[in-house]
């Protein structure tokens, strides 16, 4: 009976420290994704991105790929995807994430990429803007958008960075 008290303590702390925990507010385990999954639009000339071009696109760095610049979207914070991607990506977990946003405000630079709710408005926004970038779930992808590699691996490779 642990773990409906423990349920009534994080719904009690809000949907955001339910969702970082894996309940949502029903009381149902949010599964993780076991892996990600970068997307661009079908048109774009972009198959594959470094590691390195990635993050660097996700800090708000600005960042080209074959005469494009990157324009990132994140999932909402604290949602499975993006706990995932912030900490094998940008080596970051959520509240780290968060500091830095902070201090970039401070110091007066870029905020962080703009947030998508859901995966089909996600692969909408990423499949009709030039240049979008962003992650989901390989069970997600649709004819719309595109998988990149990700230092020459496919998402299904088992050394793919984000796993």
């Amino acid at each position: 009976m642990a773990l409906p008290s423990l349920h009534r303590r994080v719904c009690l702390r809000g949907l955001g420290a339910g969702l970082l925990l894996g309940f949502s507010p029903g009381g149902l385990a949010l599964a993780a994704p076991a892996r990600l999954v970068v997307i661009v639009g079908q048109s774009s000339p972009i198959d594959n991105l470094s590691l390195g071009t990635l993050r660097s696109a996700f800090l708000a760095q600005p960042t080209e790929q074959h005469k494009v610049r990157l324009v990132p979207f994140n999932a909402p914070p604290n949602s499975p995807e993006r706990v995932l991607f912030d900490r094998r990506v940008l080596g970051m977990s959520p509240e780290e994430v968060a500091r830095h946003w902070v201090d970039q405000r401070i110091r007066g630079n870029p905020g962080p990429p703009r947030v998508v709710a859901g995966a089909k408005l996600l692969r909408q926004v990423v499949a009709r803007l030039p240049g979008a970038i962003s992650y989901l779930d390989p069970e997600e992808l649709d004819g719309t958008v595109k998988a990149v590699t990700i230092g020459g691996y496919d998402y299904n490779h088992k050394d793919y960075p984000i796993r």
